[in-house]
């Protein structure tokens, strides 16, 4: 006996369900496997953060079941991207467009390649294909983890303490023999640095001085030839009767 098709109308769960991609997809069924899920009866309960897309504030809803992001046409305002085929548990087949949209939330910037569902009870859907699903993911997978590994980190510190200091008294006789070997060694290279350095000092102090006695000589030299200049000067001036009255 064929089976009675439903009636479609806002009472049927069909029209409600919003399609999303499933993170629990068969990939041996050559088509990606989607997860419809009433987000306008379920909203509510769903974790959500605010967010801006482009230049758009709106309020996104995490969903961790979904591969990818969609969102409202009126948030579409990126580069046009190729279509994305979204197939329901029903057995439905529906194409939406897409757009490439840059997302900011508290948690980090990305860019997503997003569907554009006309019907999108929720303003923006952000799925696994965004890095903030993933650290929605991790976290508490993390903090379990490192609750697991505090005892048993402190457990190794108690055993390996002793262990610790054992060897530190074992060491610290060699240490100090070392010491007493490397000193005089120690010694004798600092000295061999400063008379170095004394000696580059010396040199450089050296070279100074004599430039300084050249400027002086060549200063005292420039002030003679002046003086004799000016002397020529009255020599020659002196037996004229005007420069004599003057």
């Amino acid at each position: 006996m064929p089976r009675k098709q439903d009636a479609k109308g806002p009472d049927n769960p069909r029209d409600r369900d919003v399609t999303v991609q499933s993170a629990y997809g068969d990939e041996g069924m050559g088509r990606p496997c989607m997860l419809a899920t009433c987000w306008a009866q379920e909203a509510s309960g769903c974790p959500t953060v605010p967010a801006r897309v482009m230049n758009k504030e709106t309020r996104a809803i995490l969903d961790t079941g979904s591969v990818v992001t969609l969102l409202r046409p009126d948030l579409a305002e990126g580069r046009e991207g190729s279509p994305m085929e979204v197939t329901c548990v029903h057995g439905d087949t529906r194409t939406y467009g897409t757009c490439h949209v840059v997302i900011r939330t508290p948690q980090g910037v990305f860019t997503a390649r997003a569907g554009i569902v006309p019907h999108l009870p929720v303003p923006l859907l952000i799925g696994r294909d965004c890095p903030i699903a993933h650290q929605k993911q991790i976290r508490p997978h993390r903090e379990a983890h490192q609750k697991q590994i505090v005892p048993h980190r402190e457990a190794h510190q108690k055993q390996i303490r002793p262990h610790r200091e054992a060897h530190q008294k074992q060491i610290m006789p060699h240490r100090e023999a070392h010491k007493k070997q490397v000193m005089p060694h120690r010694e004798a290279h600092k000295k061999q640095i400063s008379s170095l350095w004394d000696k580059k000092l010396k040199a450089a102090d050296k070279e100074r001085n004599r430039e300084l006695q050249d400027l002086t000589g060549k200063q005292d030299s420039r002030e003679q030839t002046d003086a004799d200049a000016l002397s020529r000067r009255d020599t020659c001036l002196g037996g004229f009767p005007y420069y004599q009255g003057a």
